[in-house]
């Protein structure tokens, strides 16, 4: 399988958590605060260095008014997977 149609990484997934974020004008400091994790931790995720646990992907997906499947599952990556 080709890396860029892989979902992950280096065993990262890729996300759209920070693309996602900027749409709503939070900073990483409050989505951090509201999903009850460290700005640094946020961070890691966004840069796919870090794969949130199952319960911190939906506190993140929910504060983004989106599904874990948009925010992890980013629909570039699955729109390629098709073609």
């Amino acid at each position: 399988m080709d890396v860029k149609n892989d979902l992950f990484f280096g065993g990262v997934m890729v996300n759209d958590v920070k693309k996602l974020r900027k749409k709503l004008n939070l900073t990483t400091e409050e989505l951090s605060q509201k999903i009850g994790i460290s700005k640094r931790y946020l961070q890691f995720i966004e840069s796919n260095r870090r794969t949130p646990s199952l319960l911190i992907a939906k506190k993140i997906a929910d504060e983004l008014y989106s599904t874990i499947d948009d925010v992890f599952f980013p629909k570039e990556e699955n729109n390629e997977e098709k073609n």
